[in-house]
């Protein structure tokens, strides 16, 4: 089965490091995880990314598994940026534009029919295959409901069909005119937009799939869990181990250092790294 993986990354601002850490640590235990029979892209659509970085997850390329970016224009930042409360000149940084990119997927990447978008901070503990393999039916995402009920289903961990969203001709002019009206008035921007938007056509997956990490692995749950996404604030990956966190952040670092000394590794072994390959430039919206 061919798997396609996106995330959408804008690394800026205080604390930008963590970000690299998490989607450096998520797609190699996406790599690790992988079926042999299997094979992975991961799609990175990213307003602001360090071409670092970015040699860092070409070096985990393998044959069976690869990565494209989509660089998304200046314009389209500036229109995603207008519908959250964030001021991009603060310290503070509680929302960023880019968080709307993953609902723009199906423009950034037109040739894609399928896709399971995943947040930086998601660890990948178990083959991905049976979550992609979710028939969707009629409905566009399949999601799982977080930890708190009101904030709905979370956003962090989609499956999405791109095809049928792009054959709704409606549902960008609707979309833009939803997020014009309300979005910039939620908490959780993209989140509430999208169980607001799209509530009827959202199809519930299993907790195992967007599990929430616990303090010292107490939840039997978590032997189960697929995707482990540390989506609550109090519980962010960081790359020093802290005791409020417990075992689950070491399990996280200890995965951070290998994917890491991999890089280091196979970067050693070659002598030139090839540039990344990047997807041609695409508007999400008439006035972008």
């Amino acid at each position: 089965m061919n798997i396609n993986l996106a995330y959408t990354v804008d690394v800026q601002g205080p604390g930008a490091g963590q970000f690299v850490d998490q989607l450096l640590c998520s797609v190699y235990s996406a790599r690790k995880h992988r079926r042999e029979e299997d094979s992975i892209t991961c799609y990175v659509a990213y307003g602001n990314m360090p071409v670092e970085l970015m040699r860092k997850l070409v070096a985990l390329q393998t044959d069976r598994f690869r990565f494209e970016f989509f660089n998304i224009t200046q314009p389209d930042m500036n229109y995603m940026q207008q519908f959250t409360r964030h001021n991009p000149a603060s310290q503070a940084r509680p929302w960023c534009g880019i968080v709307y990119a993953r609902l723009f997927l199906p423009k950034f990447f037109p040739e894609l029919d399928r896709v399971l978008y995943l947040d930086s901070d998601t660890m990948i503990v178990g083959s991905l295959h049976e979550l992609y393999s979710i028939d969707l039916g009629d409905k566009l995402f399949g999601m799982n409901m977080g930890i708190v009920p009101e904030y709905g289903f979370n956003s962090g961990v989609m499956l999405m069909d791109l095809r049928k969203m792009r054959e709704d001709v409606d549902l960008y002019p609707k979309l833009d005119g939803f997020m014009r009206t309300f979005s910039a008035s939620f908490f959780l921007p993209d989140q509430t937009t999208i169980n607001r938007f799209f509530a009827d056509r959202i199809l519930p997956i299993d907790r195992k799939y967007n599990f929430p990490p616990t303090p010292g692995m107490r939840n039997p749950e978590m032997r189960n869990a697929t995707i482990l996404h540390f989506y609550n604030q109090h519980m962010k990956p960081m790359r020093v181990p802290q005791d409020d966190v417990g075992m689950t952040n070491v399990l996280w670092n200890n995965e951070l250092a290998d994917a890491e000394a991999e890089v280091a590794n196979r970067r050693t072994e070659k002598k030139e790294e090839p540039a990344p390959e990047q997807k041609p430039e695409s508007e999400v919206s008439e006035e972008g």
